[in-house]
């Protein structure tokens, strides 16, 4: 099973957000974050955003569709 980033989340609330979302509609969804312990956030500043929400590569598309409807 190849899982596949379907979203950098700027935040941990909105990646908790956007993974509850997408279970609702049935789409399975891990979040990886991208953070150190104890180091506060300095990997956001590094790569950019907080983590990624990773999807199984058939479910890809439908979490686009829900993601961007979401985020209008």
């Amino acid at each position: 099973m190849k899982l596949i980033s379907v979203y950098k989340a700027h935040d941990e609330f909105e990646a908790i957000s956007l993974r509850d979302l997408l279970e609702k509609e049935d789409v399975q969804v891990v979040i990886r974050s991208r953070q150190i312990p104890m180091y506060d956030g300095i990997m956001t500043m590094a790569v950019g955003y907080w983590g990624d929400l990773l999807v199984k590569e058939k479910e890809l598309e439908k979490a686009k569709e829900i993601i961007e409807g979401f985020l209008l």
